[in-house]
């Protein structure tokens, strides 16, 4: 029964966020690319968190990590990092799928809490992204 809880709850987050992706597609013009120089882009490197390594795995190798990955399109609607804080919708929903998971399937170390990472991608690399 828990392991039909986990594969519902694994589909209905990925249909969920397929959702948010065509909804901001249609909604959203495309903005124009912005190229940046070679030392610009080593500016933002050097800024940039390191992303942990990608692995494959259903909602039990994530409830064993601890840790949901979310692709998010970059905009100020839905996923905005503003003066050093995040925003937007994803970010809103993304963290209030933290505090569920938190909430049911708590750890009994509590210092070990779910995480939820949010991934900025360009909106045409979303859907193969997780794939």
């Amino acid at each position: 029964m828990e392991q039909r809880n986990s594969r519902f709850l694994a589909l209905s987050l990925t249909l969920m966020l397929s959702l948010l992706y065509l909804g901001a597609a249609k909604v959203l013009p495309e903005l124009p690319s912005v190229e940046l120089t070679p030392a610009e882009e080593a500016e933002v490197q050097h800024l940039v968190l390191p992303v942990p390594p990608s692995w494959t795995g259903d909602f039990d190798a994530m409830r064993q990590r601890r840790m949901v990955r979310i692709l998010v399109p970059y905009s100020r609607t839905f996923f905005v990092v503003n003066r050093g804080r995040e925003q937007g919708i994803s970010y809103e929903l993304g963290k209030a799928l933290e505090a569920w998971l938190n909430k049911t399937y708590p750890n009994k170390n509590k210092s070990l809490q779910w995480r939820v990472m949010f991934i900025p991608t360009p909106r045409d690399q979303l859907a193969c992204g997780w794939m």
